[in-house]
């Protein structure tokens, strides 16, 4: 890694095998067009390096050169010429370096000053045209001279069956009570569209709103009762869980309810009897009319009256 000496000062990798210094794609482009460059790694591995194209073994600075994506560096003719004896349909990954065999033709996220130079360079060759995405001359023209063509000519040249076709069709689905038919007005051939179906949108946004709404609400109290019963009888939402109850279970569980409704009914007739027992007035000997209570005090010893009592006395 190093500087590059231009007055960006940017970061890079790139070495100039030629000039011995540091150089950004930049400065790669437009001042060491025809030099031998690659990583300074490489050139502190191997400094040694051939000034000559190496596919004809003349030098680079003698004519025009393209400098490929792996900064291999060859003259434009004899690369130009070399891919030119490939296949026609020979796939554009198969357009390879002749010396590291990487692709010659760049990706399509690729960017930068090199890669710009090699797409300027391969718009000019009739092997790239394809692999670029050109689109040649000719068929430049014909599809002008379609997109120019009134529609009028278009619609003469289809046949009168599917024309046919196109009203039976739309008769059809007129019936249906969703197909609308319509006929252009230069008379051409038929055509319809179909209307929207009903949307369920708003019904289903509706439905989740009450199910929101009265998620939190109060239920009854033998709502889980129903519930039970209706789920052992017809298996219920959890049906694909579980089995559903057998007569004999059944049969147990009405028989707990039963047993837990009448004990329930006993406490609460147990403890309603005791209350009214408690509020009875003739059940208090003081209120009785027929139950005189006197009260009196006993001297027994030196005890003072303190254990006194009192005794009903019945006459």
């Amino acid at each position: 890694m190093g500087l590059c000496k231009c007055p960006k000062k940017k970061v890079t990798n790139l070495f100039c095998f030629e000039h011995r210094v540091n150089v950004c794609e930049n400065c790669l482009v437009e001042n060491h067009g025809k030099c031998v460059v690659q990583s300074y790694l490489q050139w502190l591995q191997d400094s040694d390096y051939n000034p000559n194209c190496t596919l004809c073994n003349h030098s680079l600075q003698d004519e025009d050169c393209i400098r490929l994506t792996c900064y291999d560096i060859f003259h434009w003719r004899c690369l130009n010429q070399s891919m030119q004896r490939l296949p026609s349909n020979t796939a554009p990954a198969g357009y390879e370096c002749p010396i590291c065999s990487r692709s010659v033709i760049p990706a399509d996220n690729a960017a930068g000053p090199v890669v710009e130079g090699i797409r300027a360079k391969l718009r000019g060759a009739t092997w790239a045209q394809t692999a670029l995405g050109v689109v040649s001359m000719a068929t430049q023209q014909q599809q002008q001279a379609a997109a120019e063509s009134p529609p009028g000519a278009v619609s003469q040249r289809l046949p009168t069956d599917s024309v046919e076709m196109t009203s039976e069709r739309s008769a059809v689905v007129g019936h249906l009570g969703h197909g609308v038919s319509k006929k252009s007005a230069g008379g051409g051939g038929g055509g319809f569209r179909m209307a929207p179906p009903p949307s369920t949108y708003g019904q289903q946004q509706q439905r989740q709103r009450d199910v929101d709404e009265n998620k939190y609400a109060r239920r009854p109290a033998f709502t889980w009762l129903a519930w039970v019963l209706r789920s052992g009888a017809t298996g219920g939402p959890s049906a694909s869980r579980r089995a559903p109850l057998s007569p004999r279970r059944r049969l147990l569980l009405v028989g707990f309810l039963v047993f837990l409704a009448s004990s329930t009914l006993l406490y609460l007739m147990s403890t309603l009897g005791r209350q009214a027992a408690e509020s009875d007035p003739m059940l208090r000997p003081e209120l009785n009319p027929n139950i005189r209570v006197q009260h009196h005090a006993a001297v027994v010893g030196g005890v003072d009256g303190a254990r006194g009592g009192s005794a009903p006395e019945a006459i």
